[in-house]
């Protein structure tokens, strides 16, 4: 064997031995990368932009594909313990190191410690290899007879193995004065967040969460954020009589969702299954009289269901700048149009544009009556609230003094306090028409369930013993 064949090999092993310590070292990194394994992380920060309020997260491509509207992220990617633990098995075993050994979910060690003992095994070959060089160096010098070719020969035999040694002495040297964490496994262990839970509707009885109540926030997004570029709107009309709405209080409504969804990934289906579930739950009375739509589109009769351009003439009239009477008069009962090129509040139709402005919009209490509920912005934070001469405000609490029913929240139900937004729901209109909330005697909001016990007292705290059994009960 030549000089540079050996000198080949044992740089060959020296690469070896540096590509499994660097791949060592980013084993044991392995997790630090991400937000969870951060002492400081919080998941709802994944849920806050501080130029925006709460729960706003604007993906800049999405901007760049100049939506009108911004894009609320309601889910967070969390890592949760395993029910059963992930077994590691080498398929080549290895004396010394485990051959079985079982993953827990915070620890890297397995991984760490058996790039380790490669490392440790790869360095033992390079001695081996290096001293069976040198031997066989001294062996064809002590067979030379004298021979100066032989003699030169065994001394490259020699030199070669010495200089194996070196390399792997220096190798080691080197990647130590880089960083020690690489000859030095220690595995990281990563933090975990168990059964982490994002509450994302006020009242679970909501059709969409709360995203939906926001102005300019889409109620709903299909697809990867960094491939959104078209915007739907669903609307939903439920046609009632004059007469219905004099006698049973059920004037002509309508509902609107706006959509944010990726034409590249091609599921615009998703949203016409969204929108058609958005208006079988808007419209639901609990009879059999509930909008019980198909997937099979059809433009008359009591059930209507039409997918459209904005700018698409429906009822001698372009879609985009319907009226009331367009409505009254297309609609006998009950419809839902998807319209597949703009938001709801990219619409010019002011029936639309109503109904798609947000509840926390600055304008949204100017033409509304006393008690409809709102959303007001305090300290970069969204809370339930209540209109009150044109004014939103802050609902109150368990327990707190109060003038008016509209400002309490349900005496029974705890409603409100979600990821979203922030206090308990009350009002008498909009969100808050189904809540049973009451200032009792004018005096103080009323609770009646175990759930919001303990606030009420800590709110009436300085009431006599009587009277706080009046306003707290469980």
């Amino acid at each position: 064997m030549k000089k540079s064949h050996t000198t080949t090999i044992i740089i060959i092993l020296q690469i070896l031995v540096c590509s499994i310590m660097l791949f060592g070292h980013a084993q044991q990194s392995f997790g630090q990368t991400s937000p969870i394994d951060d002492p400081d992380f919080n998941p709802l920060d994944y849920l806050y932009d501080p130029l925006n309020g709460p729960a706003v997260y604007t993906n800049s491509a999405v901007q760049n594909n100049k939506l009108t509207g911004k894009i609320l992220t309601a889910n967070v990617s969390t890592v949760t313990t395993q029910n059963k633990p992930i077994v590691f098995t080498p398929q080549v075993g290895l004396p010394g190191f485990m051959s079985r050994y079982a993953f827990t979910s915070n620890s890297t060690s397995p991984i760490a410690k058996l790039m380790a003992e490669l490392f440790k095994y790869g360095v033992q070959i390079i001695v081996v290899l290096a001293l069976i060089v040198i031997i066989v160096g001294g062996f064809l010098w002590s067979t030379a007879g004298g021979n100066g070719q032989k003699v030169t020969e065994a001394k490259q035999w020699i030199f070669s193995g010495l200089g194996g040694l070196s390399l792997a002495l220096f190798a080691y040297l080197i990647l130590r004065t880089i960083n020690i964490g690489l000859v030095n496994f220690k595995p990281t262990s990563i933090q975990t967040v168990t059964g982490l839970t994002l509450n994302t509707k006020s009242n679970p009885d909501q059709v969409a969460d709360d995203r939906g109540f926001l102005n300019g926030i889409y109620t709903k997004t299909f697809g990867d954020l960094k491939n959104l570029d078209s915007e739907a709107c669903c609307v939903v009309y439920n046609h009632n009589t004059a007469l219905n709405g004099i006698l049973f209080g059920h004037p002509d409504v309508l509902n609107v969702a706006s959509v944010a969804y990726s034409k590249a990934e091609d599921n615009f289906e998703q949203v016409k299954e969204f929108c058609l579930e958005y208006a079988r739950k808007i419209t639901d009375e609990g009879n059999s009289d509930a909008y019980t739509p198909t997937m099979e589109e059809n433009s008359s009769g009591g059930t209507i269901y039409v997918t459209l351009s904005k700018d698409e003439n429906l009822g001698w009239d372009f879609f985009n700048n319907w009226t009331w009477d367009n409505f009254e008069l297309y609609v006998e009962d009950l419809a839902l149009f998807i319209v597949n090129d703009s938001a709801c509040w990219g619409l010019d139709s002011e029936p639309i544009k109503e109904a798609s402005e947000g509840l926390d919009s600055p304008q949204y209490c100017q033409d509304r009556n006393d008690g409809w509920a709102c959303i007001i912005t305090e300290n970069q934070k969204r809370w339930w609230g209540y209109c009150e001469e044109h004014i939103c405000k802050r609902c109150l609490g368990y327990g707190q003094a109060c003038s008016q029913d509209y400002q309490c929240p349900d005496n029974r139900r705890i409603i409100g306090n979600s990821t979203i937004i922030n206090g308990w729901q009350c009002g008498n209109n909009g969100p808050g028409a189904s809540l049973n909330n009451e200032c009792f005697f004018d005096q103080r909001c009323w609770c009646r369930s175990t759930k919001c016990y303990d606030e009420c007292v800590q709110n009436a705290a300085g009431l006599d013993e009587k009277a706080l059994k009046q306003f707290c009960t469980k």
